[in-house]
């Protein structure tokens, strides 16, 4: 399971590394795609064939599902570390998550998310918030 987060930098040349704690279940390719909030999605190859897998099943007649599906797929970027552990992160990828020098990755189960620091912390308004959403979706 991934979990936690680690605060780091994007060098010169768009390249960031995979913490040293998420190396070992992030292994192979890894399929970096825009994600739900603003930030930046890292899956390994096999957890994305779930995905594709369910593209695979999709009504190809219904245009508003294969608009988005289109640009899903279009946003996808597939990497590999080079010699020294470092993946290259796509600029189109970065400017959606608004990302400069900064980033905070984050272990969310089974994948990662690749944040701006003021993205992930800017509301700022402690745990509240979110203890009283999963005290909902939980039980409590």
């Amino acid at each position: 399971m991934l979990i936690g987060s680690y605060k780091h930098q994007i060098d010169a040349k768009n390249r960031i590394r995979i913490p040293i704690a998420f190396k070992q279940q992030m292994q192979g390719p890894l399929v970096m795609s825009c994600s739900v909030n603003g930030c930046i999605g890292v899956y390994t190859r096999q957890q994305f064939e779930e995905i594709f897998s369910k593209y695979a099943t999709s009504n190809q007649f219904k245009a508003e599902e294969q608009k988005n599906f289109t640009k899903f797929f279009a946003n996808l970027y597939e990497v590999e570390e080079d010699n020294q552990g470092r993946i290259l992160v796509d600029g189109d990828l970065l400017k959606y998550a608004g990302i400069k020098k900064d980033v905070v990755t984050v272990g969310k189960f089974n994948h990662l998310e690749i944040w701006a620091p003021d993205r992930l912390y800017g509301d700022d308004e402690g745990f509240e918030k979110v203890f009283d959403y999963l005290g909902k979706v939980c039980g409590e």
